[in-house]
């Protein structure tokens, strides 16, 4: 759902305005409707995912799990993109409020990249893209390589843990920078394509769609490879790697498919919403 309109601090500072796109009562009230729906889906991506990320820091075992520090990277970034949700729908419900039947301004993007609720959600954007890769990477190896898997030391977990967000503070960072420094004129609204540098937005969109498409090819290569080993695996006793070691890969594996599975059905439902809102 990313129907996204920031707080009013910028529409307010713009020296000279130039009044465009005018809000009708129809589709203003539609709008905040679809924010308010936003804030729901955001509360309760906050509200579902802190409690997992504190279950798993709270317990020893699954801190020491390996298969649950993605699951865990996944949960964090779902509740930062359910807190970046409320924070830009409450924003952009105040700016169309103040701007009910009225023109409505451009500002430089410099502007819109001052407010913290645009990097936010540019960043949510980039984390659940490249969570789920890392989460089917992660699967892949544990299911074709086993006993190697179980010998990864810590800098594995570290990567696996940071990795993605490093990646994204670095990509996220170098545009807010440039962004601060690019002084065309963009609707106030500071919808994302616009907010964001020149094929930024592009490049997020592309993330989210080459990550996904590359997830869904690995987990058909974990099913076929699952299936083979669920034939062998009362027979296969590799060395210092047992039945029930075995077991629970494919218990972890089988328990991060929904996850997959659910980001994918998301996708489709932001994908719809904003061709309905032609953004």
């Amino acid at each position: 759902m990313q129907v996204i309109i920031p707080d009013t601090f910028s529409i307010v500072e713009s020296s000279t305005p130039r009044p465009r796109n005018k809000m009708n009562a129809k589709s203003n009230s539609f709008v905040i409707n679809v924010l308010y729906v936003c804030i729901a889906e955001g509360v309760f991506a906050v509200a579902l995912n802190i409690p997992v990320v504190a279950a798993m820091l709270s317990s020893s075992s699954l801190r020491n799990s390996r298969e649950f520090h993605v699951v865990m990277g996944i949960s964090a970034a779902d509740a930062v993109y359910g807190f970046a949700f409320v924070l830009t729908a409450i924003n952009r419900i105040q700016s169309l409020k103040d701007y009910h039947h009225a023109e409505i301004p451009e500002i430089p993007r410099w502007k819109c990249a001052t407010q913290y609720n645009v990097h936010l959600i540019t960043m949510a954007y980039q984390l659940q893209a490249i969570q789920t890769l890392t989460v089917a990477i992660d699967r892949l190896l544990a299911i074709t390589i086993p006993t190697r898997y179980l010998k990864f030391d810590f800098r594995y977990n570290i990567f696996l843990s940071a990795g993605p967000y490093v990646f994204v503070f670095i990509a996220s960072t170098t545009n807010a920078l440039l962004a601060l420094q690019d002084s065309t004129m963009v609707s106030s609204f500071c919808r994302t394509p616009t907010a964001v540098t020149p094929g930024f937005f592009d490049y997020i969109s592309l993330l989210r769609i080459i990550c996904i498409l590359i997830s869904a090819f690995i987990y058909v290569l974990v099913i076929v490879k699952l299936s083979k080993q669920t034939a062998k695996m009362g027979k296969m006793q590799a060395p210092g790697f047992g039945s029930s070691q075995l077991r629970g890969l494919r218990r972890c594996t089988i328990t991060v498919g929904p996850c997959f599975a659910s980001f994918f059905k998301c996708t489709c439902v932001i994908l719809y919403i904003r061709r309905a809102l032609n953004r």
